[in-house]
């Protein structure tokens, strides 16, 4: 293996990053609250923005030719999330991108910063009630370069920015299945991927001050991703396995938490211009939440 290659391998890490947050970083989640029956559902305020920060760490190792090579990749961005009204029975959310940046390691050495192009800039979706994105037009065409790779767009972060929550009013105890599929698509990169989650709403707890309700999930699915970087066609894929944490805010009507887990195990083929076969792990954590 010639270190050309490998300093390009490092390069291309950061996209692959980029893309399992998508889905990692996301995961959706149910949810049940109290020994009460309680409704839970999204209704962003129109006036005072909700403020998240997303903090997310991959610890990556890949196996080249029994040579291992570590790559960390910590990212970290806010949002300002406001109403924008109804549309029919859906909520039009106005997001803001605040901050954006992101840092990696490598073998060959350290390198990241802000990602200007991003912030400052906004856009517009559409979810249903309970989270489901219904309209994520105005996030497609948001586009911003993150250097070192390339372009992407505001679908590789909010495709499932917004934890699941159950149709209909539900109590503590109560444990459900739920699937999940994206195929989010950016001017760089393609990322497919399913989800099971197995859930239990365990209860209703204080976070801040806040009557919240806490949803705990099982996760478990497949994952590819394919792309473009320093000259080469890349495709990662493979089998993960996870854990979900949620918060949902009863009466004001949004999550305030989500902290997820996920250990990916699976391999990064090379197609062009020489093919080769390696193995790839994966280890994500983030933690989303409300900031002040």
């Amino acid at each position: 293996m010639n270190r050309k290659l490998v300093r390009g391998l490092s390069g291309i890490f950061i996209i692959t990053a980029a893309f399992i947050l998508t889905d990692c970083a996301t995961v959706k989640s149910g949810s049940t609250a109290g020994r009460k029956k309680v409704l839970l559902q999204y209704n962003y305020p129109q006036d005072n923005a909700v403020k998240y920060q997303l903090n997310s760490k991959i610890v990556q190792t890949l196996d080249i030719q029994g040579m291992v090579m570590d790559v960390n990749v910590i990212t970290t961005s806010g949002f300002s999330i406001k109403s924008a009204g109804k549309e029919a029975d859906n909520l039009k959310l106005t997001i803001l991108i605040d901050t954006m940046a992101q840092s990696m390691e490598t073998p060959n050495g350290y390198s990241g910063g802000a990602i200007t192009d991003a912030i400052g800039k906004s856009f517009d979706m559409v979810i249903s009630e309970i989270g489901k994105e219904i309209d994520l037009s105005g996030a497609n065409e948001l586009t911003y370069d993150i250097p070192g790779s390339g372009q992407t767009n505001a679908v590789s972060t909010f495709a499932e920015f917004f934890p699941d929550m159950p149709a209909g009013k539900v109590k503590p105890g109560h444990a459900w299945t739920s699937t999940d599929s994206v195929n989010a698509v950016s001017p760089t990169s393609t990322t497919v991927s399913y989800t099971v989650s197995e859930n239990i709403f365990e209860g209703i707890e204080n976070i801040d001050g806040i009557e919240c309700a806490k949803i705990t999930s099982t996760l478990s699915g497949n994952q590819t991703m394919e792309t473009q970087a320093q000259g080469m066609d890349i495709k990662t894929s493979g089998p993960f396995t996870g854990t979900s944490t949620v918060f949902f805010a009863i009466g004001e009507g949004y999550f305030v938490k989500q902290t997820i887990n996920i250990k990916l195990d699976g391999e990064l083929e090379l197609t062009y211009p020489q093919e080769m076969t390696m193995p790839l792990t994966m280890e994500m954590s983030s933690v989303n939440e409300v900031v002040k």
